[in-house]
C-alpha cells in the first residue's frame, strides 16, 4: 500500500497575442514522481520505492477578450489538452522487475480533454480581486488502456494588494471536485494495491493559497517577473482510499516583451 508520495513537477508555457481581443497558449510539463510503498506483515511488512519521470500531458487554449475596462476586465478560455504524456510507466516491485506502476504514478490522462474557463479581475486602486471558474470535460472516451479520468470543475477566488510599485501579496480560496473514473487497466490487479484500484479516484478539496509576486521595472532584468506560492488544505473528501495532500509550493518566473 502506498505510504507517502512526492512529485515535482517543471511546467513550460508561452503566450502570444496576435490582436488585442484574442490570446493564445500553450503550456506542458515535466514530472518527477517517487512513491513509497509498505507490504503487507505477511509479506513481512518490507518498504521499497518506485519512480517514474517524464513529459506531462500538453495544453492549448486560446483566449478571448470579452469586457476590458481600467476597473475590470473579463475574458474566456476555450483549449483542448492533448495526451503526450505516458501511461505505461513501470518499475521495480517486489512483485514484478517491469510492473504497470498505478495511476497516480502515471504522468498523463491518454485521452483528449477540453475545457473552458471564464476569468474576472476587478482592481481598485492597489487592491485586486479575481474569480476563475474552470470545467475540463474528456472528449474522446477511454484511452488505449481501456479508463479515462473524471470530469473536472475547479473554482477560484483570489485577492492581492500591491505594497509598493513591484512587490503584491495574494490569498485565494480554491474549489476542486472531480468525478470518479471510468473504466480500468486490465494489467493493474486492483487486490495487489489501493494505488491500481481505479475507484479509489475522485476527490473533493478546498484549498488555501497564500502567495508574494515581484515584477521588477528596473533596467536590468525589466519585464521579469518571480512569483511564489504556498498552498494548504482546508478539507479534503476522497472516493476510496487515497493519500491526503499535505502542501504544495510554487515557483514561477515569467518574462514578457
Amino acid at each position: 500500500a502506498p505510504d507517502s508520495m512526492s512529485m515535482d513537477m517543471h511546467m513550460f508555457g508561452a503566450m502570444y497575442a496576435p490582436s488585442n481581443k484574442f490570446t493564445l497558449m500553450i503550456m506542458t510539463s515535466y514530472l518527477e514522481k517517487e512513491m513509497k510503498q509498505q507490504r503487507m506483515p505477511m509479506a513481512g511488512s518490507s518498504r521499497f520505492d518506485v519512480n517514474s519521470s517524464g513529459m506531462g500531458d500538453t495544453r492549448i487554449t486560446g483566449l478571448v477578450n470579452l469586457y476590458h475596462k481600467k476597473s475590470f476586465k473579463t475574458h474566456l478560455g476555450l483549449g483542448i489538452s492533448l495526451p503526450t504524456g505516458s501511461i505505461d510507466k513501470r518499475d521495480n516491485t517486489p512483485a514484478s522487475q517491469n510492473a504497470r506502476l498505478g495511476y497516480s504514478m502515471q504522468n498523463g490522462s491518454g485521452t483528449y480533454d477540453t475545457f473552458f474557463f471564464i476569468n474576472n479581475i476587478n482592481s481598485f486602486g492597489r487592491f485586486k480581486v479575481g474569480e476563475q471558474f474552470l470545467v475540463k470535460i474528456n472528449a474522446s472516451g477511454k484511452n488505449s488502456k481501456n479508463y479515462n479520468y473524471g470530469d473536472n470543475f475547479d473554482t477560484t477566488f483570489w485577492s492581492s494588494f500591491r505594497w509598493i510599485n513591484n512587490l503584491s501579496t495574494s490569498i485565494k480560496i480554491n474549489y476542486n471536485y472531480q468525478k470518479t473514473m471510468e473504466g480500468s487497466d486490465n494489467e493493474m490487479n486492483p487486490r495487489m494495491s489501493p494505488a491500481m484500484d481505479s475507484s479509489n479516484k475522485g476527490h473533493q478539496r478546498f484549498n488555501l493559497g497564500l502567495g508574494m509576486n515581484l515584477i521588477n521595472n528596473n533596467t536590468f532584468l525589466k519585464n521579469h517577473r518571480l512569483g511564489i506560492e504556498g498552498v494548504f488544505p482546508l478539507f479534503q473528501k476522497y472516493n476510496g482510499l487515497q493519500m491526503r495532500e499535505t502542501f504544495r509550493v510554487m515557483i514561477g518566473w515569467q518574462y514578457g516583451f
